[in-house]
């Protein structure tokens, strides 16, 4: 068999162009690199088991990054200047550099202890030739940078680039130990102009891909530039494109293709090359440990713009509420009593009933099933009461005294396990929970019946459309309309309706007018300081509806009126029920309102604000309203009253539909937050630190003999045998379950099969639950004092999809702002839905920017520990008439009042560009000054974390403790906030986890 293709064998072109760069470099740089090699102390790089620990750097490495999480393998992310200490980089088996700049492999600032030098070259020269493996691509590469590296190729560890192409390329014949995973036969194309890698010793060095014939052309201004140098204008076919050379103890493989770029950036699929690559370099140990899940994405592309639904749930329509059948009644079913007559015979499980009092009294009869068994609804002139008759006694279910007047209106809800009568301004509710089928009987003074099944009301509108579609609202004066932020399949949230309004009131008006005993909530933002804006529900036309009305403030006073409950009556308003307060122009708000039985409430931000009985109107439709004033509303909600509101948050491994190719691979990515364990296979632990209650559900498959699954909560980042832990095994004969805590048995049961299973492991309050198939199999009691909060999940014997596993908790809110950020307060500066790239201004996501302080506050204090998590990237912007995009100031503060930066603690990264700092109430307590942030941040995000422990203050860039202090005496609570100084920050992702919220809200000062 021919052996793989050398250096040596390449064309004569090429031949030209090695022995010009390859002399200068073995000439001056190997006996530098070799000399150095021997010359330094001996010492183990890496991990010694596992699939090892891998590192990512350079201009394009997002790809590389969310490449190996899809696959389940270790990957940090080292930042430009980390590059010059010895010390870090040997802790990795692999260090890949997604194409580098003459700042990261130039001189840094001298690494403490560092043995090698104070460069990033002499820093890698180092880690290679004592056995560390070394992918260099040669992505992003421009030409003054080329120039630089050809001028210094004598120290390059990877040699000098050479001749650029256009070309496509494939694996080179021979004993290629990449074609076992892709054929020679295929081939790859470039991503943009690739470069022809020289080694230092081409005689050691083997090719493993080679470029074919260019069918492109090289840029004018390139070609020329080669011509002037008496070069060849690109590579000829058959020169080498990736090679692989052994340096001291390790090894590196030079890619001359963009594969960073290409992955990056144009979504192209190398990923089964660069798998193969990295098991070459790790001797075979980076192994996948996930099933790689997701859709290819290109440059300008999104889960939404190409229809892939499997993205995320379809939200277009609000599913159903199943409303079972009520079961028929005890024996056998009887003849209505004498004097009643039939209304309904086999009614709905859900109804209403309305009609008028005629006379003194008026029986109905409801579930009549037989005389021994019904409900029984007495309405006079002294009042209600509810009867329930079962097995042949009477019981009092309610007995409510009013006077009712004859013409008074009377309506019966039924409901699954609610009875509500209201007659007038009287009502009764009745529990009736378990209660069989059966007639409705009338007898008496009531006339004008009318029988009307009804159907839990739902409905949902996030205003995904353009003004052409209505989406069923009917608009009565002002202007509505709804208007996209740039390109709505690239967009975050890019729609919301808007609306403005003179003297007369604005109404858009949905629904159907039989809903009744629902919730309506929607995000509203005032655009105007004047005027005022609510929604009505109940609406029977525009002209009659029950109202909750909230004027806008125009300075920092409160109105006496500002927030109310209103009647609506042909026009005339009745204010039902009033408190001092307001809505800010500019800043969103949740606003609910809700009708239960004979009660009406208004909540902004959660918080109840005013409540009164009513019972004007029975049910109605529902409406947004403005007048003297501009606004705009967004994702509108209605659900049945009974439906239980949600509580903490869960968190499942889908991608928003709107991300794009470099958000998949960061943010958006559902393995980016799962951290694989460099040196345990199939074990991941979750990043952040989940308190109080939390939930961990794995769907697996039937497990194989010796296979496990487990699940893992409250642990500390590093061992198994913390926390509470729920394993599920297989033996050749049984399948067991065991619950553990610090490796201590708990409980323990055996399965009749091997699965499939959805086994999930819950902290509960005083107790912890092992579940398999939603049923609790083990328990135990919960102990104190709490752990230190991490979750973990553990696959022996079978690769998992990262969709499969699903996490809730209590404490922790997590934002995409795919909804508008009504739990975030605009303190300064400018923040909305807008565009990142004036290149591109087709992407948008959350964002702000100021020429001075731009700061944004989440609207809830926060008590004891917590952890900000989130991602950032800068906006191009024009500030001061000069154009701006500037990697700088993505800070954070803990702690605050809600107004200053400097009132808690502040945590400053980069700013102007350098260091990295923490303050306390304005003074600096700790701060490093050699860090920098990537300087390549046009196309990437960053992943930036602040942490309080109790005294223990952390700043982490990239998964990087950048610095960190212990305060002796530290502030208990307070607001958590974003914010940047003299710039623009997109804002795609944030977490928060925290220990207890705190009962401030920065949206209702006068709350309290």
């Amino acid at each position: 068999m021919r052996l793989i293709q050398r250096v040596g064998e390449i064309s004569a072109g090429e031949r030209r162009y090695a022995r010009r760069w390859s002399a200068a470099c073995i000439l001056g740089g190997v006996a530098l690199l070799l000399a150095m090699a021997s010359a330094a102390p001996a010492g183990a790089v890496g991990t010694t088991t596992g699939t090892g620990r891998i590192a990512v750097t350079g201009i394009h490495p997002t790809g590389y990054v969310g490449l190996l999480a899809r696959n389940g393998l270790s990957r940090d992310i080292l930042l430009d200047y980390q590059l010059s200490d010895p010390a870090l980089l040997s802790r990795y088996d692999l260090i890949i550099v997604a194409g580098a700049t003459p700042a990261m492999i130039g001189r840094q600032r001298p690494a403490p202890g560092g043995s090698a030098g104070n460069s990033g070259l002499d820093a890698l020269t180092h880690y290679v030739a004592q056995g560390g493996s070394l992918l260099l691509d040669y992505s992003g590469a421009s030409p003054p940078l080329m120039a630089w590296l050809t001028g210094r190729s004598a120290r390059l560890p990877a040699g000098a680039s050479g001749l650029r192409t256009t070309a496509r390329f494939r694996l080179a014949a021979g004993d290629n130990p990449l074609l076992s995973e892709v054929g020679q036969n295929e081939s790859f194309p470039p991503a943009s102009i690739s470069y022809v890698p020289v080694p230092l010793d081409p005689e050691r060095s083997v090719v493993l891909a080679e470029f074919l014939r260019p069918t492109g052309k090289i840029p004018q201004r390139q070609a020329r530039r080669a011509a002037n140098q008496q070069q060849e204008v690109q590579a000829p076919a058959g020169s080498p494109a990736i090679l692989l050379e052994p340096l001291g103890k390790g090894k590196i493989i030079h890619s001359g293709v963009s594969i960073g770029l290409g992955i990056a950036l144009a979504g192209i699929d190398y990923d089964r090359l660069v798998m193969a690559m990295i098991r070459e370099l790790t001797g075979g140990r980076a192994t996948p440990q996930l099933t790689p899940e997701g859709t290819r994405l290109r440059r300008k592309q999104s889960s939404r713009s190409v229809g892939d639904d499997s993205a995320e749930p379809a939200d277009e329509e609000a599913p159903a509420l199943a409303i079972p059948e009520r079961p028929d009644g005890p024996g056998t079913r009887g003849a209505l009593p004498k004097g009643f007559s039939l209304a309904e015979e086999d009614p709905a499980t859900e109804y209403n009933l309305h009609g008028h009092l005629q006379g003194s009294q008026a029986e109905v009869l409801l579930n009549y099933w037989s005389g021994a068994d019904h409900l029984r609804v007495i309405i006079a002139s002294s009042g209600i009461r509810v009867i329930q008759v079962s097995a042949g006694r009477a019981r009092g279910l309610c007995h409510t005294k009013a006077e009712i007047v004859r013409g008074t209106p009377v309506v019966i809800k039924e409901r699954r396990h609610r009875l509500i009568v209201i007659a007038g301004p009287a009502s009764a509710t009745a529990s009736i929970s378990d209660l069989h089928r059966g007639s409705i009987a009338l007898r008496g003074a009531l006339g004008e019946v009318r029988y009307q099944p009804v159907e839990p009301p739902l409905f949902s509108d996030d205003f995904m459309r353009t003004s052409d579609e209505p989406g069923g609202w009917e608009t009565h004066g002002g202007t509505w309309q709804t208007a996209p932020v740039q390109n709505p399949d690239m967009g975050a949230n890019p729609f919301s309706y808007k609306v403005r309004a003179e003297a007369e009131p604005a109404t858009a008006i949905a629904g159907y007018p039989y809903w009744d005993e629902y919730r309506l909530t929607a995000s509203l933002r005032p655009e105007t300081a004047s005027g005022h804006v609510g929604m009505g529900f109940y609406v029977q036309d525009p002209q009659n509806m029950l109202l909750f009305r909230a004027r806008i403030l125009e300075g920092g006073a409160p109105h006496a009126d500002g927030f109310a409950l209103i009647r609506l009556v042909d026009g005339r308003e009745q204010v039902l029920a009033q408190r001092p307060g307001g809505l800010r122009p500019s800043q969103w708000y949740r606003v609910q309102v809700k009708a239960e039985g004979p009660w009406i409430g208004a909540f902004v931000d959660g918080e109840r604000l005013l409540a009164v009985r009513e019972t004007t109107f029975s049910g109605g439709q529902i409406a947004l309203r403005a007048v003297q004033t501009a606004a705009r509303f967004d994702d509108v909600l209605v659900e049945p009253v009974t439906l239980p509101l949600d509580t903490g948050q869960r968190l499942v491994g889908t991608v928003p539909a709107w991300a794009g190719i470099i958000d998949v691979d960061s943010w958006a990515g559902p393995a980016t937050p799962w951290e694989a364990h460099p040196e345990v296979p199939g074990l991941f632990w979750r990043r952040g630190v989940f308190y109080g209650d939390v939930g961990l559900r794995f769907e697996i498959p039937a497990l194989p003999p010796g296979g496990e699954a487990m699940l893992l909560a409250d642990g500390d980042g590093e061992s198994v045998q913390s926390g509470y832990s729920l394993t599920l095994s297989r033996s050749e004969t049984t399948t067991s379950l065991v619950l553990a805590q610090g490796g201590k048995v708990l409980a323990r049961s055996t399965l009749l099969n091997a699965g499939p299973f959805a086994l999930s492991l819950r902290k509960q309050g005083t107790r912890v639950l092992g579940l398999v198939d939603d049923k609790v199999v083990v328990k135990a009691p919960a102990t104190e004092p709490a752990g230190a909060g991490r979750l973990a999940f553990w696959a022996v014997g079978f690769k998992p999809r990262i969709s499969s596993i699903a996490v809730w908790s209590a404490n922790i809110s997590d934002y995409t702002f795919d909804t508008a950020p009504v739990d975030w307060w605009v303190a300064s500066g400018e923040w909305d839905i807008t565009n990142r790239w004036s290149c591109t201004p087709d992407w948008s996501w959350f964002g702000g920017f100021s020429a001075d302080v731009a700061a944004i506050w989440h609207k809830r204090a926060f008590e004891g520990n917590i952890a900000l998590d989130f991602y950032a990237g800068p906006k191009m912007i024009t500030l001061d008439g000069r154009k701006k995009e500037a990697m700088a100031d993505f800070n954070a503060a803990l702690c605050s009042d809600g107004t200053n930066i400097n009132s808690g603690y502040a945590f400053l990264v980069a700013e102007k560009g350098v260091g990295a700092r923490i303050l306390k109430q304005g003074q600096v307590v700790a701060e490093n000054r050699a860090f920098r942030l990537f300087s390549h941040g046009h196309n990437r995000w960053a992943n930036i974390r602040v942490e309080k422990h109790n005294g223990r203050l952390r700043l982490f860039v990239e998964g990087q403790l950048a610095v960190e202090y212990t305060d002796p005496e530290p502030l208990s609570g307070g607001y958590a906030g974003i914010w940047t100084q003299n710039n623009g920050i997109m804002v795609p992702r944030v977490t928060l986890y925290y220990e207890a919220p705190g009962e401030r809200l920065l949206s209702l000062p006068w709350q309290g």
